[in-house]
């Protein structure tokens, strides 16, 4: 298993299947968990958890993709402010970099936001949604974009 945090564009790899939590997804190291939202999908299950300050600010946002069958592919996370009919409000956060995934294998990665925390866009509901995108078999051309549901605070 792996885990990869973003705070201020850091890495970390966890290569021991304990040194993730059962329910991680739903684990905040900064704010408060608000809620978590998934899809299923014909090859695995992609997962989001969100959490936020008292300022409504984003404080960490969790993603989690549990490959079940199919192919090796290339993948990358992605998160993104979006309203409640899941219409993008500002840009598409990235994750570090494209991974390789066989099935099996189940990747993690979270964004990490000390107070005060990405001030959510103005706007009178504000909602995240998780991403994955996933590439050709050179890696270069997208050939597919999956989103969790979407989810408000």
């Amino acid at each position: 298993m792996y885990l990869l945090t973003a705070t201020t564009l850091t890495a970390t790899l966890l290569t021991t299947p304990t040194a993730v939590a059962t329910d991680w997804i739903t684990e905040c190291q900064f704010g408060t968990y608000r809620d978590r939202a998934s899809n299923a999908l014909s090859s695995g299950k992609l997962e989001t958890g969100l959490c936020s300050y008292s300022t409504k600010a984003v404080s960490q946002v969790n993603i989690r993709y549990a490959k079940a069958r199919g192919a090796t592919v290339t993948l990358r996370f992605a998160w993104e402010f979006v309203n409640k009919r899941g219409t993008v409000l500002t840009g598409t956060r990235h994750d570090l970099g494209k991974f390789r995934q066989s099935a099996g294998e189940t990747r993690y990665y979270a964004w990490k936001y000390p107070f005060p925390g990405t001030p959510r866009p103005a706007a009178p509901l504000t909602c995240g949604r998780g991403v994955m995108v996933a590439y050709d078999d050179q890696g270069g051309t997208v050939a597919g974009r999956f989103e969790t549901g979407v989810i408000c605070w």
